[in-house]
């Protein structure tokens, strides 16, 4: 058609312009159904009470997002000891296990929702029950994906990269972080619950715990001290996890049972 390919800077203004119509929709369907008006103008003022408490909410959930890229950064730096090919193995594994976790996400959002409306009401038998429920459902899912992340690895693997060497470490990455990926629907689940009934202050702690605290002595000991292989990186990772997981479950539960 005669116009120029703009590369990476394509991909870049095509997400700024998706992002912001998307907004655009947003707004004028929030204003369209009466949820949102311009008058009078004394609705503008922000109510600094009401912010606080917005705050209070987003502030933990922001961090723990941010402490995800962190973690991130922090196993990406000890994983250039092993070379190009584990670095490369690393960032598909990460896009596989989110893929492989995405019918477990939509548990999140039905307990903020009901977990959050029935304590509101008081009724806290249900919100024992939701959590139940779900935390049955994702584990049960999460064993049966994992099953088959198990034994398609390697396939899953060949779908990002046909470089055989980042398959075969990808594929022990994969493997070992299977055995573990129920901590995560748990983790969530638990977090979810406890944002439901306003301690989101939790998630400050557990997340860079989780993805960076724990981790760096771990992979400076098994890596950098005893000079151990690439295994040690993800059964630290593992580990952490699993570790992380029982003291939020403990936590969690805990609390539940005070406000009964």
């Amino acid at each position: 058609l005669g116009v120029p390919a703009m590369g990476v800077a394509g991909i870049a203004w095509a997400t700024v312009l998706i992002q912001f119509g998307g907004s655009i929709f947003m707004l004028s369907t929030v204003v369209r159904r009466g949820l949102f008006k311009f008058s009078p103008w004394q609705r503008l003022m922000p109510n600094l009470k009401i912010y606080g408490e917005i705050l209070y909410q987003a502030l933990p959930a922001s961090f723990a997002i941010m402490a995800v890229a962190m973690g991130f950064f922090t196993t990406t730096y000890f994983l250039k000891y092993f070379g190009e090919e584990t670095v490369a193995a690393f960032g598909v594994t990460t896009r596989i296990e989110q893929i492989v976790l995405l019918p477990t996400m939509g548990l999140y959002a039905a307990i903020m929702a009901l977990v959050g409306q029935n304590n509101g009401a008081k009724k806290f038998e249900r919100v024992q029950e939701t959590m139940w429920l779900c935390n049955r459902l994702g584990f049960g899912i999460n064993v049966v994906v994992s099953l088959v992340m198990f034994v398609f690895a390697r396939q899953l693997m060949w779908v990002f990269t046909k470089d055989e060497a980042v398959i075969q470490i990808g594929v022990t990455c994969l493997r070992i972080i299977m055995l573990v990926q129920w901590s995560y629907v748990l983790t969530s689940t638990h977090l979810a619950m406890l944002q439901a009934i306003k301690r989101p202050l939790y998630g400050f702690f557990e997340s860079p715990l989780r993805k960076v605290l724990l981790p760096l002595p771990c992979f400076w000991f098994f890596v950098t001290y005893l000079g151990m292989g690439i295994e040690a990186v993800w059964y630290s990772i593992a580990g952490t996890n699993v570790l992380m997981t029982v003291v939020t479950i403990v936590y969690a539960q805990t609390l539940l049972r005070r406000l009964k």
